[in-house]
């Protein structure tokens, strides 16, 4: 409606994806602030996706710590 044009406007994006608990969230801050809260993500992430992501990382840190390990053990002298 035209009277709420003076209403404050909150945009947020988030890169790599946004979840239910964040949606939830900003919902909340929209309701405490009076403010209309636009959302946007790359996408939605639900619970299986997220644990899916957070293994990944863990492999891949993992990987990157070994092979760091191994570059320190080649780098000492013999």
């Amino acid at each position: 409606p035209l009277h709420d044009r003076s209403k404050k406007r909150l945009i947020v994006f988030i890169l790599g994806g946004i979840t239910h608990a964040e949606m939830r969230s900003a919902y909340e801050v929209s309701k405490d602030l009076h403010a209309d809260v636009f959302l946007g993500g790359s996408c939605i992430l639900t619970p299986p996706e997220i644990i899916k992501l957070l293994r990944a990382s863990l492999v891949s840190l993992s990987k990157k710590e070994k092979e760091e390990d191994e570059e320190e053990e080649e780098e000492e002298p013999a």
